[in-house]
């Protein structure tokens, strides 16, 4: 299991590119991994973007045989599939007609970089960033 999916806090930042409007958001992140049974882990993400007053908050659960569910606090439910392997996490979620995307991450070193497209009905995000695990006292 690729060590981002192991318990702990994970903190980082990234860039998101909405291609329809050309802009380029900052954001911040933090990845709280909870092991929630044997088979099951939990993961929260959540994202603060420069100028938002809210967070974006994201809670994925990767459950046995590959599936993946996540709820989004601004856009509700999504499921779909996930993998993982010694070098990488993705999963792909669909939730039609709101959105569908992808995620990928990978360890460099002593991070993990991320790279995820979002498709909506009204727009198409590129997201970038890497994470790092915290160190706890």
């Amino acid at each position: 299991m690729l060590p981002i999916l192991l318990p702990g806090t994970y903190e980082g930042e990234g860039t998101i590119v909405q291609n329809e409007l050309g802009s380029l958001i900052s954001f911040k992140i933090t990845w709280v991994v909870e092991k929630f049974s044997d088979k099951t882990q939990k993961a929260t993400q959540t994202i603060h973007m420069a100028g938002a007053e809210e967070p974006i908050v994201n809670v994925f659960t990767f459950l046995p045989k590959g599936e993946v569910q996540m709820l989004n606090s601004v856009l509700g439910e999504a499921a779909g599939k996930w993998l993982s392997g010694e070098n990488y996490l993705s999963w792909e979620l669909n939730a039609p007609p709101q959105f569908e995307g992808f995620e990928v991450i990978r360890p460099v070193g002593d991070a993990f970089v991320f790279h995820a497209e979002y498709l909506s009905s009204s727009s198409r995000n590129e997201i970038k960033g890497q994470l790092r695990r915290k160190e706890t006292a």
